[in-house]
């Protein structure tokens, strides 16, 4: 076989491209640990405890709005284009909360931000699973998943170091340079991939996104309903439902599918474990009065927990229905005592067990979460006419709608119940999303069935 110089190019820019991808990772990865450090700082400076749910929500309600578009607006646009525009309305909206004098300007920053980044998150990993080779989207998740140990450790200490050295505002900024380097080399090399399709009209479901969006931004908001509280929880639960309803592939929701199951599955324990990370850091100051720096270990933890478990399932990731059951039963019933245990811990106040439950609950979904992203991007056996953006677009709205509809009601129910004095409610909350987490072991069984990337039994 002859290699020409075009073939050496092309696998050239893709390498920069997936090694770029593998730096936006650690990056973001690095923002989600800052940000839950810095998020009790923010809320205290603005006085704005009881509207935590809203600082936490805002931003992440905004991304459901350009998440479920960004396949339609990348065939119209082309990738690097959208890719090259997001970024700089990205960058302008971190700037715009850091340095917002008011806790409404500092809202509409993560707002705009959250626009930005729902779209950019998709065009990423279209791009490893459209374009990267089947050996090199696996080293790109592997390396994806090393990243983490690397957040883990960096991120918590940089927010904790910068806030405390400084303040929260210059832990916002400081690392945006960095991080606008790594996409504009991301939007140099998909300039050329944009080459490899024409760009096409698509409509945009932008009814059903805004719908989505709007419910998570009402639970944000449902301490502020009065009287109608209850009523403002349940409507957003429901809107929010039927709206990923709509959004996913047809039927996906019931499971019944190989992939279909996968992604629901993929839901749960995100669900489980980022949802729950929503609110640590709050419960840590408030229920256990932890200081800035157990915090940054309780943070650390966790995450280095996942990630290292990662290490291990990622260089060998599961290649029979046998070893992937084993992992994820494992792994989803790991996490639901762990959350169980911790609601507990709250009424007992058991500082440290609280703390030992939320880093067990990292070991369990680094056992649960690479195989399974492995199976929903992997093709199944039968043809589930989901094409390769259908299937990115679907991943991160599984992953992301479950945790910000739990994360976002968490965060709003714990804030109520500690300016109310009713330390009950997330006692309630976190033993009640143990159960459910529970649902990964019927899961797991269907998602392992009729999938190229597992052997049977």
């Amino acid at each position: 076989m002859i290699t020409t110089q075009d073939d050496v190019s092309w696998t050239s820019r893709l390498g920069v491209l997936a090694l770029s991808l593998v730096l936006i990772e650690l990056i973001s990865g690095m923002q989600v640990y800052v940000a839950a450090t810095i998020n009790p700082l923010i809320a205290n400076d603005f006085n704005a405890v009881q509207s935590y749910g809203l600082l936490v929500g805002a931003g992440m309600a905004a991304t459901f709005i350009t998440m479920p578009m960004a396949p339609a607006i990348t065939r119209v646009m082309g990738m690097s284009r959208a890719f090259t525009l997001l970024t700089v309305i990205s960058i302008a909206a971190g700037l715009m909360s850091a340095l917002a004098p008011s806790l409404g300007i500092f809202v509409v920053g993560r707002i705009i931000s959250g626009l930005a980044s729902g779209a950019l998150a998709v065009v990423s990993t279209g791009a490893i699973v459209k374009f990267l080779p089947a050996t090199m989207r696996q080293k790109v998740l592997a390396l994806n998943n090393l990243t983490w140990v690397f957040s883990a450790l960096i991120g918590p200490t940089y927010g904790g170091v910068v806030a405390s050295a400084l303040n929260w505002r210059w832990a916002m900024v400081i690392y945006l340079p960095f991080l606008l380097v790594a996409r504009l080399v991301i939007a140099w090399q998909m300039r050329f991939i944009d080459d490899v399709e024409p760009r096409q009209s698509a409509k945009l479901p932008f009814g059903w996104a805004l719908a989505l969006s709007g419910s998570i931004l009402a639970l944000g908001l449902m301490n502020r309903a009065g009287q109608w509280v209850l009523l403002v929880a349940i409507a957003g639960i429901a809107v929010a439902f039927v709206a990923l309803r709509r959004l996913l592939p047809n039927r996906t929701l019931r499971a019944g599918k190989t992939r279909h199951a996968a992604l629901v599955l993929l839901g749960v324990v995100n669900m489980a474990y980022l949802g729950a990370d929503m609110v640590i850091t709050l419960i840590g100051h408030e229920n256990f009065d932890y200081s800035a720096t157990q915090i940054t270990w309780l943070l650390s933890c966790s995450g280095l927990a996942w990630a290292l478990t990662g290490l291990w399932t990622g260089p060998k990731p599961a290649t029979t229905q046998r070893v992937y059951l084993m992992r994820v039963c494992t792994g989803g019933v790991l996490l639901a005592v762990c959350l169980i245990v911790m609601g507990v811990s709250m009424w007992m106040h058991w500082a440290a067990v609280f703390f030992i439950g939320w880093a067990f609950a990292g070991l369990g979904i680094g056992l649960s979460f690479l195989d399974t992203l492995n199976v929903v991007m992997s093709p199944p056996i039968e043809n589930d006419g989901i094409d390769a953006m259908e299937i990115s677009s679907a991943m991160l709205l599984i992953e992301s709608v479950p945790i910000n509809v739990v994360g976002t009601l968490l965060a709003s129910a714990v804030g109520w119940s500690y300016a109310h004095n009713v330390p009950i409610l997330p006692v309630v909350l976190f033993i009640f999303l143990g159960i459910v987490t529970l649902t990964m072991l019927p899961l797991s069984r269907r998602a392992s069935s009729g999938t190229t990337a597992l052997m049977s039994l």
